[in-house]
């Protein structure tokens, strides 16, 4: 008998062409015993044999293999032996085909449940009522020349679906300055700026903006200094805590300035994308780990057929019951159409759209969308310096090297300021609604 501590192990005997040579294992049921008579050879198998385990072997052959042993007994004890290993080889084939049999009811209960999960998935979906209605992608969106009635930050969370970053806030300046709220003004480039990037100065006009409840992040930039007026190098000079104090007030703001663009209701587990895509994920879990248990490969092109064949129900099935509402479609849609114009603004002539572009009520969204380098360049292509200030207004000031300085110059002092400590500083484009069909599918 040999106590064998590995999972492939060989016993050797002394002598070759050893035809009585008769061998059993006692182990871990998926053990495999192969005798090799004509070498005198026994290879012990196992998948695995974890530590402080063992394999028994018993092995059974005549005496004049092992002539160098003395030890000898006159008990018969062949026939014996044969019996019992019989028997407790029939109790093993017994535990063995027993412990087949939970396997494969185990895999069978996996497959039922990973084909249910996703068949309840599809079934909760197609109780809605049949809507086939889809928001276009930003690469998809028809041009829209009309200028969105919605807030500058409302309008970036609807066009890219992600929360308003510090790009959406320089609009919202621009968007109070054009309303008469605060005023902004360039100052000279100071040494500690960043290079070629000039200074600007946002002062308090209405006394009534420090008392709106929605405005308390720029309340406090209005309190950074005696007077209610802060400059790009005020931002740069913040200590720790009020940095860190400004980021949690961006953050609350721009949370805010999400909720009311209320697309939560497209996001989450609850959006049909995400349940039906998790239980599809789930299924094809199932159904791998069911492959395990049943030990059955050969399967795995057929699961994979079914799992495909789910993949396409899934998507019918979304397509045809979208979440969105009509006049959800309509809104998400003017914003991106808004969106593609502005990013093709140097193929049109900006002089033949005559009153149709109202440039100082643009401006802030293509600071929103980050397109503002890319108007300005069209302005300047399309319309002389005096024009410019005309179509322009409180906004030509503004402008720095043939670009739309503010938005840049602004954004950076003011990303520098809270970026350690918040989360939406710049922000990104995507998630639900981003690609052609409205969702992430």
């Amino acid at each position: 008998m040999a106590m064998l501590q590995t999972s492939n192990s060989r016993i050797n005997l002394p002598k070759r062409n050893v035809k009585s040579l008769q061998a059993w294992s006692h182990g871990d049921l998926s053990g495999y015993t192969k005798v090799d008579k004509q070498r005198g050879q026994v290879t012990l198998s196992l998948a695995s044999n974890p530590a402080n385990s063992f394999v028994e072997a018993h092995l059974l052959f005549d005496p004049k293999v092992t002539f160098a042993n003395t030890y000898r007994s006159s008990e018969r004890v062949k026939a014996k032996i044969q019996a019992q290993e019989a028997a407790l080889a029939k109790k093993a084939n017994a535990a063995r085909k027993k412990q087949r049999l939970m396997h494969q009811i185990g895999a069978l209960f996996l497959l039922i449940v990973g084909f249910g999960l996703n068949v309840f998935a599809v079934l909760r979906l197609s109780r809605r009522p049949k809507n086939t209605l889809f928001p276009a992608s930003l690469k998809s969106a028809p041009h829209n020349f009309e200028i969105p009635d919605l807030p500058v930050a409302t309008a970036q969370a609807l066009c890219f679906f992600t929360q308003p970053n510090s790009y959406a806030f320089s609009a919202h300046l621009l968007e109070l300055e054009a309303q008469g709220q605060i005023a902004i003004e360039p100052l000279d480039v100071k040494k500690g700026l960043l290079k070629d990037q000039p200074n600007y100065l946002i002062t308090l006009v209405n006394a009534r903006l420090m008392h709106a409840p929605e405005e308390k992040l720029l309340q406090y930039l209005f309190k950074l200094n005696s007077k209610p007026a802060f400059s790009l190098k005020d931002l740069q000079n913040l200590s720790s805590k009020k940095k860190k104090r400004l980021a949690k007030l961006f953050e609350a703001w721009s949370k805010q300035a999400f909720e009311q663009a209320d697309i939560k209701k497209y996001q989450g587990f609850a959006h049909p994308a995400v349940s039906l895509s998790s239980a599809w994920v789930a299924t094809n879990l199932c159904f791998f780990i069911a492959m395990m248990f049943a030990n059955h490969w050969e399967l795995l092109s057929l699961l994979g057929l079914v799992s495909l064949g789910l993949a396409g129900l899934d998507f019918y099935c979304y397509k045809n019951h979208s979440p969105y509402l009509k006049e959800d479609v309509a809104k998400i849609n003017q914003v991106r159409g808004f969106y593609t114009m502005l990013d093709d603004i140097g193929r049109f002539d900006l002089r033949e759209l005559g009153e149709r572009i109202l440039w100082s009520e643009i401006m802030p969204y293509a600071v929103a969308f980050k397109l503002a380098p890319k108007v300005a360049k069209a302005l300047y292509a399309n319309f002389s310096e005096a024009e410019l200030a005309t179509v322009l207004g409180s906004y030509y000031p503004l402008f720095y090297h043939q670009s739309f300085a503010f938005a840049t110059s602004f954004n950076n002092s003011f990303t520098a300021a809270i970026v350690t400590y918040s989360s939406s500083s710049t922000g990104s484009s995507g998630g639900f609604g981003g690609s052609s069909g409205g969702g992430a599918f």
